[in-house]
Formats: structure tokens, sequence, C-alpha cells
């Protein structure tokens, strides 16, 4: 990161991206009331199926948080002071002339925001997994989702980013099972484990390889237990 910006300290990240969390949140609570998810099996697989195709659910769930009803509304954007901002999804992640990865949520207008210059690597990247005892397990949520920001294949220069975990089911303890999978992870230096900060979200903070940076995670865990119908064909 130019050396001009390094007036921002982590606090100045941190203190931003507490404002993208609270419209997280609050889009949250409203799709908990408001939505609901259907699953359908095809051909071993469940997707939601929709009038012109289909998604896969997590991308599916993700566009919902993302809709103008939600986090892109104008007046919540507003009311927690990120209108600034713009929420982006499958933003490619480019480095040595390819494409090594896309964000499920990338928010950008941070660096005109803080620095009055956009820079391309300056943004808060949010990945978004589903969490379940059918597959879609802490593990994966480990080395798909964790594991991105670690090794430094997004984010890479900045300190702070976001998981958002759709739960559907209440089997496991996650935050429990995703800190004893970082202490016995080889790859991962865990300086602090998944600590909750208030309700439904959790923070972590993690070495980055080949680095003496640090990253700190918020996790939101969010059920959406009680929101999904399975179909089975």
């Amino acid at each position: 990161m130019d050396a001009s910006k390094n007036i921002y300290s982590v606090e100045h990240f941190e203190f931003e991206f507490h404002k993208v969390s609270k419209l997280i949140l609050h889009s949250y609570n409203e799709i908990v009331k408001n939505e609901q998810f259907v699953y359908t099996k095809l051909k071993n697989k469940y997707w939601v199926v929709l009038e012109n195709g289909r998604e896969k659910p997590e991308e599916y769930i993700r566009n919902v948080f993302l809709d103008k009803k939600y986090m892109q509304n104008k007046k919540l954007k507003r009311k927690y002071e990120v209108n600034d901002l713009e929420f982006k999804t499958e933003v490619g992640e480019n480095r040595d002339k390819k494409t090594i990865g896309s964000h499920d949520i990338q928010v950008i207008g941070l660096a005109q925001k803080l620095f009055g210059e956009a820079d391309e690597d300056v943004y808060f990247s949010i990945e978004c997994k589903r969490l379940n005892e059918a597959g879609q397990s802490p593990e994966k949520y480990v080395k798909e989702g964790i594991v991105r920001y670690t090794s430094k294949k997004y984010s890479e220069t900045m300190p702070i980013a976001g998981m958002i975990a759709f739960i559907e089911d209440n089997t496991y303890n996650y935050p429990n099972e995703i800190n004893e999978i970082l202490k016995n992870h080889k790859s991962i230096s865990t300086t602090q484990y998944l600590t909750l900060k208030s309700a439904n979200i959790h923070n972590s903070i993690h070495l980055k390889e080949r680095s003496n940076n640090s990253i700190l995670l918020y996790h939101f865990l969010f059920e959406f237990i009680n929101n999904i119908e399975r179909i089975d064909r």
C-alpha cells in the first residue's frame, strides 16, 4: 500500500468495515423475516430454480443480500453511512496477467473515500459460504474461505475482510468446530481464534503467509434453518 496512505491505520479500516457490518446485519434480520429459499435437488445437487435458469444456493442467497430491498437500498446505505461505497459480485482477482479467483462480494469506493483517489488494491472482500452437515463443512469454510485471506489470494494488502456463513442446520457449534480446525491447521497461523463480538458476529486474527502482517476477519454466522425448504426430485 502506498506510503502516503499509511496515515490510515487498521483502526480506520475497521471503523469503515464496522459500518458495512451494520448494514449486513440489518439486511440479515430483514431477510430472515421476509424471505424463503427453495432448494430443488437436480442430479444429486441442490439448486435454486428460477424462471430463467438456476443458481447455486450460496450465490442466490448472496444475491438476495445485495437486492435493492437490503444492502443496495439507498436509504439503508445512507442510514449506515456507506452510501459512497459500492457492492459488486463475482469481481475477478487478477495477478500476473491471470485471474486467480472471484470475490463473492467486493466493496469498492473505499480508497476514494479515505484517500481522495481510486486504488484497485483498497477494497473490502467478503466471502460467502454455506455451512451444513451435508458436505458444506467447517473444513471447507476454512480451506475455501479463511485460507484465501491468509494466503493473500484475496486482500493481499488489506488488513480486514469478512465472511458470511449461511447456516442451514443447528447440528454443529460452528465457531468451536472452526476453531478446532484452525488449532490444527498446518498453514494458518492464528493469533485470535473466533471470538464473539456481537450477536451473530465473531472476529478472528491470522498472520498472512510470508509476511509479518495480519488480517482481521469478521465472521457473520447467520442461521437460515427456518427459511429453507428442500425439494427432492
